[in-house]
């Protein structure tokens, strides 16, 4: 992402084309993270809570 931003700070790349390929490296980091950590397989049962009276 530094290459991009300072790309963008010399003029290699327009103010609109730095901002997406930053936005859009960011959200393939979050992706990416996401895919790693994995998801349960099983959503956890929700614990019934005894009513106050």
């Amino acid at each position: 992402m530094a290459a991009i931003l300072s790309a963008a700070i010399f003029a290699f790349l327009s103010p609109i084309t730095a901002s997406m390929l930053h936005n859009g490296s960011t959200i393939a980091i979050l992706l990416r993270a996401l895919a790693g950590a994995g998801l349960p397989d099983k959503p956890r049962a929700r614990r019934k809570h005894a009513a106050l009276h």
